[in-house]
């Protein structure tokens, strides 16, 4: 039997070996396949983010857009309004602004002197 006990501590031993070694590649195989895992999400995400930054510059820029249409669009409004009033205003006879000129120029006065 003390020859057996030899042969039995190397085949455990072999087999430790083996058994260290298969744990090794397979960490290092696990290692490997992290990377990747992590290389690709990585990847996706910058892709991500830059179709977010497209999207958002596509949507400031439809914005912009938008905005100075809207106040275009409000500028014309007022212009219209504006001209509106000045022809209304060109329409009163000459002698009903003086009229009015006139009206308006004795009632302050009458105020003013009666303070």
């Amino acid at each position: 039997m003390a020859a057996d006990s030899p042969t039995v501590h190397r085949t455990d031993l072999e087999r430790l070996l083996a058994t260290e070694r298969r744990l090794a590649e397979q960490l290092t195989a696990a290692r490997g396949a992290s990377e990747v895992l992590i290389a690709e999400a990585d990847a996706q995400a910058k892709a991500r983010e830059q179709a977010l930054d497209a999207e958002l510059e596509r949507e400031q820029r439809r914005l912009a857009d938008s905005l100075a249409e809207e106040q275009r669009h409000g500028e014309r409004e007022i212009a219209a309004t504006a001209d509106q009033q000045v022809a209304a205003f060109a329409a009163v006879p000459p002698d009903v602004v003086t009229g009015l000129a006139r009206e308006l120029a004795l009632r302050f006065l009458a105020r003013e002197d009666g303070r």
